[in-house]
């Protein structure tokens, strides 16, 4: 009994032995060729340039992967719901929430659909099509669908040729074409390589769906994205290089590397400061402003109190109104032209240029605190214009110059977060979904309590819902 215990044990050590590496693997990493190639979409036009080639790295761990080309890394941590970049040359890295890229790809769609419908609307002389059918675009699903939200999962077909899967739209137009491989994924790692596909490719989501289901690693896929704005054809074809299996079961980012928010190193610092809470000495500021009351520098109080005030959450500014209440009466008495253009919103052009002339006009007086008029000049700059229906080109550049200067103040105030909120807006609106993301997320963290905290919680839901391949 003893003997044939010995010999299933030595049985089973070298059929062990004989096991792929990668089968007791914590991750896999896969070196990818890639080439991208662009063309007019116009029948028949050759090559608009050379194809461009390059090298990536892509390493799958169980609740997470990470995609390198050069010296820029991506992180898709799916147990944190964090996307991280990072910037080796530079040694940073900045952390985005994960919904940043689903919600992105949603907007951008809905935004392409609502382009080309007006382009079809402006050629027709009205629409000649229903909504409906203008709606489904496979092109646009192509590279900004998801699961849930196309219409056109059904006309995919696959035709499989050997280890060859042609996928199209049913009709005439290859949409992508993969070659299997030999290379097996791990069952810890399937769920991320799925996820590798959807977050990876711009991809019809149902071929995602197809090539992330496979238990073998592709060995070549290509396919091709068609832009109808650009009047562009881009093919991308992807070439497994080599696969090599180890134990690291999650991404590490070096301790020697810094989190940054902003590209700007003083507005960095902004965010990094925003981080601590704001401390107020009320009986020391009560002190100053009775010292500068007696000096009849009236606005300087004020701005003092309005520095305070701005820097504080709305419980924490509840809490300390009455401290303020000898500043604000000041400024009222002796300075109520400028205090009032502090305090109301122009509705029109002409008091803009009112407001405006009473900060100007109060910066000698307001001494080592005239940087917070200026903000409050492109604070009313910007609240005037974005009443505006249509902006001209000399609007457009003042909107940007007042954001560019309310986002330097927060050098001077790091707590005050409705700066934070309108730059969030600004790049929402902008379709920069990663950087308002951010600037929400940061809001959240400075106040838990916040309404923003709440909403940003709330899309997050909504999106995980929505998008549940995602995450």
């Amino acid at each position: 009994m003893h003997r044939l215990f010995i010999r299933s044990l030595c049985a089973a050590l070298v059929l062990m032995s004989l096991m792929p590496a990668a089968a007791g693997a914590q991750s896999l990493t896969l070196e990818l060729g890639k080439t991208m190639q662009m063309t007019q979409l116009t029948s028949g036009a050759a090559a608009s340039s050379g194809a461009q080639s390059s090298e990536q790295t892509v390493t799958l761990y169980p609740d997470a992967y990470s995609s390198r080309a050069g010296q820029t890394e991506n992180i898709y941590d799916f147990g944190k719901k964090t996307f991280t970049v990072v910037n080796h040359g530079a040694q940073v890295y900045t952390v985005y929430p994960l919904h940043s890229v689903a919600i992105f790809r949603s907007r951008d769609r809905l935004n392409r659909l609502g382009m080309k419908i007006n382009l079809y609307q402006q050629s027709a002389g009205g629409t000649t099509l229903p909504i409906s059918v203008l709606t489904e675009d496979i092109d646009i699903d192509m590279m900004l669908s998801g699961s849930s939200n196309n219409k056109t999962a059904g006309k995919i077909k696959a035709q499989k040729d050997g280890d060859k899967t042609t996928y199209t739209d049913g009709k005439t137009l290859t949409l992508a074409s993969a070659t299997a491989g030999s290379n097996t994924v791990p069952q810890p790692l399937r769920k991320t390589f799925a996820k590798f596909f959807v977050y990876e490719f711009s991809l019809h989501p149902e071929i995602k769906k197809q090539l992330g289901t496979q238990a073998n690693i592709f060995k070549s896929l290509e396919f091709t994205n068609r832009d109808m704005f650009r009047n562009l054809a881009v093919t991308y074809t992807w070439t497994l290089k080599s696969v090599a299996a180890s134990d690291a079961a999650a991404p590490q980012i070096s301790e020697d590397y810094k989190r940054i928010y902003h590209a700007d190193a003083e507005i960095d610092a902004a965010f990094k400061a925003a981080l601590t809470p704001y401390v107020f000495d009320a009986a020391a500021f009560q002190e100053q402003t009775a010292a500068l009351i007696d000096k009849r520098q009236y606005l300087s109080a004020f701005l003092k109190a309005q520095e305070a005030r701005l820097s504080m959450t709305v419980s924490e500014l509840a809490a300390q109104q009455n401290t303020f209440n000898a500043a604000v009466k000041a400024a009222q008495n002796f300075e109520k032209g400028t205090y009032l253009s502090i305090v109301q919103t122009p509705d029109n052009d002409a008091e803009l240029k009112q407001y405006v002339s009473f900060l100007e006009n109060a910066k000698t007086r307001a001494e080592e605190m005239a940087w917070l008029l200026d903000f409050y000049i492109s604070s009313r700059t910007r609240e005037a214009l974005l009443k505006k229906q249509q902006l001209g080109k000399a609007d457009t550049e003042k909107l940007a110059q007042a954001r560019q200067q309310i986002l330097a103040t927060l050098k001077k105030l790091p707590h005050h977060l409705p700066i934070y909120q309108q730059m969030a807006e600004t790049h929402f609106s902008a379709l920069e979904v990663p950087t308002a993301m951010l600037y929400w997320s940061h809001i959240a963290e400075i106040d838990p309590s916040a309404p923003i905290a709440k909403s940003l919680a709330a899309m997050k839901a909504e999106t995980e819902k929505d998008f549940p391949e995602y995450f």
